[in-house]
């Protein structure tokens, strides 16, 4: 998954983690500067933050986890 934004391309990286009994998945872009943290509401994912995450992605690593229950996880 990727989206261009301002002739730049921010790869959008979907990963698993094991949290106690689930696996939680997560998009990341980014690899430098602060940690953004994308959070979502009751019932969405981080879909919903699919076009957002790639004007940030210069500026730092974001993070856009799915809550236990939520899209992918």
């Amino acid at each position: 998954m990727s989206s261009k934004t301002g002739g730049q391309e921010a790869a959008l990286r979907r990963l698993q983690v094991d949290v106690l009994d689930s696996s939680m998945s997560y998009l990341e872009a980014g690899t430098s500067g602060p940690t953004v943290l994308f959070l979502h509401g009751n019932p969405t994912s981080s879909y919903i933050w699919r076009n957002i995450i790639p004007h940030v992605a210069p500026f730092g690593r974001c993070i856009a986890p799915d809550l236990i229950g939520y899209g992918q996880s």
